[in-house]
C-alpha cells in the first residue's frame, strides 16, 4: 500500500473528514477501526488463551483465626434526635447520616435523607430508613414521604406502605 493511501486508511479509520470521495458513503465505517486492526490501521496480536485468564484468589473463603477481628464490623446505630427533627445513623460513634422529618398532626412528614460520601454503598441509607419508618410505625404516625429516597424505599418495601397517608400514595405505588 503506498503512503498516500495508507495516510487516508489511517484517517478513515480515526473518522477525520479528509478521508476521501467515499467518506460520506462510509461514514459509519469510518467511525470504527476493523475489529482485526488497531487504531493505527496495523494487525491487532493475538494473545494465547492462557495469557488472558487470571488466576484469582476466592473472596471470603479464608479460615478464620480465633480471636480476628472482622476489618469490615462496625458498630452502626440509628437515634432519633427529636430537638434537630432527625433521625441519625452512626458508625463507630461518628455521623454517618441523617433522614429529616417535621411532625404535622399525627403524620411524619420525610423531607431529606443524606448520608456522607464517604460511608456510601455500604447500605446505611436502607438501614436508616428501616429504623425511621420503624419508630415512626411504634408511635401510630402516618408518613408522607416527601424525600424521594424514603418514597423509593417504601416502594421497595410493601410492608410499609399502610403508613403512607392516603392523599400520598400515588407517591409510593
Amino acid at each position: 500500500m503506498g503512503r498516500r493511501r495508507a495516510v487516508r486508511h489511517r484517517d478513515r479509520l480515526r473518522g477525520r473528514p479528509d478521508a476521501g470521495p467515499d467518506h460520506a458513503a462510509n461514514a459509519a465505517a469510518a467511525t470504527r477501526p476493523h475489529p482485526l486492526t488497531c487504531l493505527h490501521g496495523r494487525p491487532r496480536r493475538r494473545r494465547r488463551r492462557t495469557q488472558q485468564r487470571h488466576h484469582r484468589e476466592p473472596i471470603g473463603i479464608r479460615p478464620r483465626e480465633e480471636g480476628c477481628m472482622d476489618e469490615h464490623a462496625h458498630e452502626v446505630a440509628v437515634a432519633d434526635a427529636p430537638e434537630r427533627s432527625r433521625f441519625e445513623i452512626t458508625v463507630d460513634g461518628e455521623l454517618a447520616g441523617f433522614a429529616e422529618y417535621r411532625l404535622r398532626s399525627g403524620r411524619a412528614v420525610f423531607t431529606h435523607t443524606e448520608i456522607d460520601d464517604d460511608q456510601q454503598g455500604r447500605g446505611l441509607a436502607g438501614r436508616l430508613a428501616q429504623a425511621a419508618l420503624g419508630r415512626v410505625r411504634g408511635r401510630g404516625l402516618q408518613v408522607i414521604p416527601l424525600c424521594p429516597y424514603i418514597a423509593a424505599y417504601i416502594r421497595r418495601h410493601p410492608e410499609y406502605v399502610e403508613l403512607v397517608d392516603a392523599a400520598h400514595r400515588e407517591r409510593v405505588s
